[in-house]
């Protein structure tokens, strides 16, 4: 069976994302993987599969600068997923390290980290059917994908983002504000309300985990309590 994979970011720090026929395998990034065969020193082992490894059906030792552009479009290229329409990139700003009172959360290019789980965000094709939704076998394979897309909520812009099989129940929308001149990131329930307030720090995240943000009371949930 093929293994695919998809890249996030440059050079050593570069993420690989594996997937074997849909099925999610994992990541790791170029120096990891690097430092992991200096370890079993496989020196010999790489030679030999450097002459077998592909990029986008070409001999590696005939790599060229077409084969770099292929290996940069699986970047943004479906995978065998069902209902995957292509990978979701983050916008810059939202990116980084948020923190609430009690929790952290980091945004990448293409991923969610919360509790130390990761979740690869993936467009999702409007043609996904609800039988492929209740497919046990789909609900495993993605169990570390969620769909997301650009949405409006109440005036505010934000990500939107579910469960790749979710078809009921609330989902989840990111969405930029300010708030005392700092950044802020609302976690917005689709059912209703305001659930989180995230900030840029630890400290401004206790200082102001108790406020009342008039702004925000159109939003409902945590504002109103």
């Amino acid at each position: 069976m093929q293994t695919r994979y998809t890249l996030q970011g440059d050079g050593s720090s570069q993420k690989i994302f594996l997937y074997q026929g849909g099925h999610y395998l994992g990541a790791a990034t170029v120096e990891e993987i690097v430092q992991f065969l200096n370890k079993l020193n496989s020196d010999s082992e790489i030679s030999r599969l450097q002459k077998k490894v592909t990029i986008g059906g070409s001999s590696s030792s005939n790599a060229s600068a077409a084969d770099k552009s292929k290996a940069d479009d699986a970047k943004t290229n479906k995978s065998d997923i069902p209902g995957d329409a292509g990978i979701f990139t983050i916008p810059a700003n939202y990116r980084g390290v948020w923190y609430s009172d009690e929790s952290k959360m980091e945004l990448t290019a293409h991923s969610m980290v919360a509790d130390g789980d990761e979740t690869e965000l993936h467009h999702q094709s409007a043609n996904f059917s609800e039988k492929q939704r209740q497919n046990r076998d789909i609900q495993n394979k993605t169990m570390h994908i969620a769909a997301a897309n650009m949405t409006n909520i109440n005036g505010f812009s934000g990500i939107y983002i579910a469960g790749w099989c979710q078809n009921a129940g609330e989902k989840t929308v990111y969405a930029l504000h300010q708030e005392k001149g700092q950044p802020v990131l609302l976690i917005i329930g689709t059912g209703g309300g305001l659930h989180d307030i995230m900030w840029r720090s630890p400290q401004l995240a206790k200082k102001y985990a108790h406020t009342k943000f008039a702004d925000l009371r159109k939003l409902g949930g945590i504002e109103l309590n």
